[in-house]
């Protein structure tokens, strides 16, 4: 996944759904969202935990993006649930 500071939620490619368990077939694509490429549809879910290393964040809000997508995106859906997160030079750091 790509730590994206712009993305509002965790936003899942098609692969990663599909390994999550989520069949694409099934997703409601309702949701509007704003990305680099214009406006595009996702389909709001839920995952029920996401692990980094030793944190683990259960329950998270998340989209599965309906055009393709290279990878997914970790977005404030994740990071807003840690007590700190920050990058200093090529390091990126998590605080649950």
């Amino acid at each position: 996944m790509l730590v994206d500071t712009g993305a509002t939620a965790v936003v899942l490619s098609r692969e990663d759904a599909a390994r999550a368990g989520f069949d694409f077939s099934q997703l409601r694509f309702t949701a509007h969202v704003g990305t680099a490429n214009g406006i595009g549809l996702a389909a709001p879910v839920r995952l029920r935990e996401i692990r980094v290393r030793s944190i683990v964040v259960r329950d998270v809000a998340a989209m599965v993006n309906k055009a393709p997508m290279s990878g997914s995106l970790l977005g404030l859906s994740f990071r807003n649930r840690l007590s700190s997160y920050g990058v200093q030079g090529n390091i990126l750091t998590l605080k649950r």
